[in-house]
């Protein structure tokens, strides 16, 4: 790299500041040890889209923890086997399954 005549250094493209977002975040965040809400803030763009996300995952698998499911589970060839039925139809589903109930100190073919 060669100096120009002008005795200056080589140009550096100056990077121009993200634009700034105001939030009214739900949930604390801690980023480099700066905390960020709960309550509104202002944000660079980047931030907030990472903080929105967060945010959404978060709402999403607590939903999830709200709703009801139901699982039957059976012995497979590998050891038990949860399998997710549709709530409303468990009980449907569990009077058609033929569940044998074996002590844990029997066997199948020791019967």
């Amino acid at each position: 790299m060669s100096v120009p005549k002008s005795g200056k250094g080589p140009k550096v493209e100056q990077r121009k500041p993200l634009p700034k977002v105001k939030l009214n975040l739900q949930l604390e965040h801690t980023i480099n040890g700066q905390k960020y809400g709960p309550g509104p803030v202002i944000v660079d763009e980047n931030l907030a889209n990472m903080f929105m996300d967060t945010e959404r995952m978060c709402y999403e698998k607590e939903i999830s923890l709200q709703q009801q499911q139901a699982f039957i589970i059976r012995m497979g060839r590998n050891g038990p086997v949860k399998q997710q039925v549709p709530w409303a139809q468990f009980d449907a589903i569990l009077s058609r399954e033929e569940l044998p109930v074996y002590s844990i100190h029997q066997t199948p073919g020791a019967m």
